[in-house]
């Protein structure tokens, strides 16, 4: 059991698919433009992001128990099948069936478990502590609710809605690699000429025609959850310039960091 405090809101297992010949993943901040590379360890978390701390009159804090029932509960299956499926990507055949709802589960559970989901709960967590008679604060109450939505059935509602889509697995073109970040899963409209962001409306944004989950799985590999019409086979090689439009999505979406198997050449970022 971990006792670490530095809580993973992107999973390691995922991370590791991005990092580069010498094991570390390169990443660009947002905030002052700094550039550097590290493993899965030192990447992708935040301190007490899963920690359960209901203030001074309560138990001790518990800063073990959510992040060691998430590796549990998801991460320690999820990571063999990731394994799976990027090793079938390699060969020219479409995913096998069992494969999908296991990727949905990923889908579903990393774009809850994202620091922009646990502060759509700040409005709440406000109303609550100015209501409550209580000694417990706003971020008291904003982690309470993050933190039961991640245990509830809230993930297997998601991945639920997932399976009633279509999904696709792009391949990027040879040279074009996609990147990450750490808000990986993206909202989008997607056509012909790449990634179009949506606003978050209703429940999570997913109500509106051609509302797409996209994640990265790998510099090679993207993910689509599509609902509308098809927009290729489950399986098809996309241009440099549709890499490119999911990269800007990518750093668009990110909350500072976006990482990528190999160093940032900013110069030709188009958008710092």
């Amino acid at each position: 059991m971990s006792n670490s405090r530095d809580h993973h809101h992107v999973p390691r297992f995922y991370l590791k698919h991005f990092r580069d010949p010498n094991g570390e993943i390169h990443h660009f901040n947002k905030e002052n433009r700094g550039t550097g590379a590290k493993g899965p360890k030192g990447t992708g978390f935040k301190p007490d992001f899963h920690s359960i701390n209901f203030g001074p009159y309560e138990n001790a804090p518990d800063h073990g128990s959510l992040e060691n029932y998430l590796n549990v509960a998801y991460e320690n299956d999820q990571a063999k099948v990731l394994v799976e499926v990027l090793r079938h990507l390699e060969g020219p055949d479409d995913l096998p069936a069992k494969h999908r709802s296991m990727l949905a589960e990923i889908t579903a559970l990393m774009f809850l478990r994202s620091p922009k989901i646990k502060e759509s709960f700040r409005p709440f967590a406000e109303q609550a502590e100015s209501e409550e008679h209580t000694t417990l604060t706003a971020e008291a109450f904003q982690q309470a609710a993050f933190l039961d939505m991640l245990s509830s059935d809230e993930v297997r509602e998601l991945k639920t809605r997932l399976l009633l889509r279509r999904m696709h697995v792009l391949t990027a073109a040879a040279g074009a690699f996609f990147w990450s970040s750490d808000a990986p899963v993206l909202l989008y409209l997607v056509d012909s000429q790449g990634l179009k962001r949506l606003d978050q409306e209703g429940k999570y944004g997913l109500n509106k025609p051609g509302a797409t989950l996209a994640l990265p799985l790998s510099p090679k590999h993207l993910l689509l959850w599509v609902n509308g019409p098809s927009v290729a086979h489950q399986r098809e090689t996309c241009p440099a310039s549709f890499v490119e439009s999911v990269n800007w999505a990518e750093f668009q979406n990110a909350t500072q960091y976006v990482y990528a198997h190999q160093p940032f050449d900013t110069k030709k970022f188009p958008f710092v």
